[in-house]
């Protein structure tokens, strides 16, 4: 008991003096959307175009092919050759999902394989043995694609019952599957986890956010049956956390100034969990299993969180952080571009008019939701190349009350709340 004590005590010393930090040699980009671990030492991500490999847990990086141009979205690897990348739509570049055989050197499109292909994109991307399954999108999709032989052939469900879109996908065994995005029924138009005992057959909505407007962005589960997700909010953040492997979950505030956005999610010894901002600089991280936060200025775009060796987590962003003391990791904060959403008046008895200002080609969602998350107005969906946009948006007909403008994107979701009067 006392040895226990005094490793317990050495791990928590060692932990607080820890930090996100910046891997020197990692790639950078707008923001890397995923990472991709086989073991403790080997894992790739996209970054720019390009494919990139670490034979060492993360420490350093090289290159190792090219990708065809595209938004990546998910990239996961079954093994040192086989591997899967998923695009979003972009005004020129439909959506794809694309496989490799030989390490991420060359990619094939495979859309050709899947029914009913992504129109707007896969973001997430999950394997289990040979059971590979792919869902998307973030822009209003909810397909769900799976094979059971490493991605050969591949088989279709649809879960637009349950939610208007699909964003990443955890998979316990060849069975049980969990899958985060946002609901399409009662209640509607907030972050919920869809998940499945029997490989696809029947499907439970187990978890459901508070708010409207939200989205289930990331799962991250332990082996002992404690996991964690994030909820990605314009207000005040929270997270979704499971003590029974995902049969259940629980909804809890991000209390720290300023949380909001965040997407990447993970968690350390049952009680360290962190968080990062999804389209900011900032990470979020809790000592007591989610019940209290604070906030760290370190990482930007902070959107996939990994621990390949279960005992360091990693995260890729606008670069790749790792959670360590070592000096060898520098720390840095970077700015980050975004689009821009001006809202005006924010009262409005007639006209609500919208500005935007898309700062690259994306794919552009905007729409007008009451406080229970229903559609009231649909005012754009399309694909736009950079530049301005503007809209104006008849109200007069709407009962009095508060409404979010949302605005989605292949980058970014925003939320701008507004009174009718």
């Amino acid at each position: 008991m006392r040895i226990l004590l005094l490793f317990i005590l050495f791990s928590t010393s060692l932990n607080a003096q820890n930090s996100w930090r910046i891997v020197p040699n990692a790639p950078w980009d707008l923001r890397i959307e995923d990472v991709s671990f086989i073991n403790a030492t080997t894992g790739f991500l996209e970054a720019s175009d390009s494919i990139y490999k670490t034979n060492d847990g993360g420490n350093t990086w090289f290159g190792v092919g090219a990708f065809p141009p595209g938004y990546v979205r998910s990239i996961e690897f079954i093994n040192d050759s086989v591997g899967f990348i998923g695009t979003l739509d972009q005004p020129t570049l439909p959506a794809a999902l694309f496989k490799t055989t030989d390490g991420g050197t060359s990619w094939i499109n495979i859309n050709n394989l899947l029914t009913n292909p992504p129109a707007h994109g896969i973001c997430g991307i999950a394997h289990f043995n040979n059971l590979v399954i792919a869902v998307g999108s973030v822009i209003s999709e909810s397909n769900v694609y799976f094979s059971n032989d490493a991605g050969s052939t591949w088989s279709y469900i649809s879960l637009a019952s349950f939610a208007n879109c699909l964003i990443d996908v955890y998979i316990l065994d060849s069975l049980t599957w969990m899958i985060a995005g946002k609901s399409n029924a009662a209640p509607a138009n907030r972050a919920c986890i869809i998940r499945t005992n029997d490989g696809g057959l029947t499907w439970n909505k187990v978890a459901s956010a508070s708010v409207a407007g939200t989205y289930c962005w990331k799962i991250f589960m332990q082996t002992n049956g404690i996991g964690v997700a994030s909820v990605e909010d314009f207000g005040d953040a929270s997270i979704f956390k499971t003590t029974d492997n995902g049969n259940t979950w629980t909804e809890m505030n991000i209390n720290a100034t300023g949380a909001a956005d965040i997407g990447a999610i993970s968690i350390l010894n049952d009680t360290l969990v962190f968080t990062g901002a999804q389209h900011n600089t900032g990470n979020y991280y809790s000592r007591d299993g989610g019940l209290n936060w604070s906030v760290n200025f370190v990482g930007s775009n902070m959107n996939r969180m990994v621990i390949p060796d279960g005992i360091t987590p990693l995260c890729v962003g606008e670069t790749v952080y790792k959670w360590s003391s070592s000096t060898g990791l520098v720390k840095h904060q970077t700015p980050k571009d975004s689009h821009i959403l001006n809202v005006y008046p924010t009262i409005v008895k007639t006209t609500l008019n919208v500005a935007i200002e898309l700062l690259s080609s994306t794919t552009v969602l905007l729409t007008l939701l009451n406080t229970e998350g229903k559609v009231v107005r649909n005012i754009d969906f399309a694909k736009h190349q950079k530049g301005k946009l503007k809209f104006e948006v008849s109200v007069d007909d709407l009962p009095s009350g508060n409404y979010i403008l949302q605005l989605i994107t292949n980058e970014q979701n925003f939320g701008r709340k507004i009174i009718v009067e």
